[in-house]
């Protein structure tokens, strides 16, 4: 267990190394846009592959199950109520005509940020959720094109340039490596881990021209990406 500890805390350093300045957080954002696993899953995995969640999930808010693999609400929920903000809809659920008009949550239980393969509890890896992103933007606009009706449940175009984009995965790639690896195997994986994720936050770096210019005023070489 020890070792394990000691493996993650390398990761979590190495990550923070390439995080820019801190920014105050400013609860002012017109919509939020989410990509991660269990933690900010909110019904992702249960709309995509049918997943059983069952009690105790949800119980102690919702009253049932309600997608999230949690017995309450999940930090992504509070961080919308702070906004005044509607629970995210999961992009995978179509049922009850779900309201993206201030965004979407990509995140589906067990994802990774590798490539899934046959062992994965979920198929939607991180690089499958940047993809989507990139669909559900194109998409929108294409819709908002023809038309104001739209406006009522979609994200507007500028939407996407002053959004706030959260990412909260990685966890499993880990935790899954450690039930077959040794720690040297596991630690000599985190390249390979850091250089998927870096690939997907270029693409949604790309796609938000607010996410853009914050890194640049904090200096971030996009080369880096």
């Amino acid at each position: 267990m020890a070792l394990k500890f000691s493996a993650i805390q390398t990761l979590l350093a190495f990550i923070f190394s390439f995080l820019p300045i801190v920014i105050p957080l400013k609860f002012s954002y017109p919509a939020v846009f989410n990509f991660g696993d269990s933690n900010s899953d909110t019904g992702g995995l249960v709309a995509g592959l049918a997943f059983p969640v069952g009690p105790p999930n949800g119980e102690t808010y919702f009253q049932q199950p309600y997608g999230r693999f949690c017995d309450g609400r999940l930090i992504i929920d509070f961080l919308m109520d702070a906004m005044g903000r509607p629970f995210l809809n999961p992009y995978l659920d179509s049922v009850g005509a779900p309201d993206f008009q201030k965004g979407c949550n990509f995140a589906a239980g067990g994802s990774t940020i590798l490539p899934a393969n046959a062992a994965s509890t979920s198929p939607f890896s991180f690089g499958v959720q940047v993809a989507q992103f990139v669909r559900f933007k194109d998409r929108v606009l294409k819709l908002l094109a023809k038309g104001k009706k739209s406006q009522k449940y979609l994200p507007l175009e500028d939407y996407f340039n002053q959004g706030l984009y959260m990412f909260d995965m990685g966890q499993n790639d880990i935790d899954g490596a450690f039930n077959s690896k040794s720690e040297d195997q596991v630690m000599a994986s985190f390249p390979a881990i850091l250089s998927e994720f870096e690939a997907g936050i270029k693409v949604v770096i790309l796609n938000s021209k607010q996410f853009l210019g914050e890194y640049l005023n904090c200096g971030t070489n996009l080369s880096l990406l």
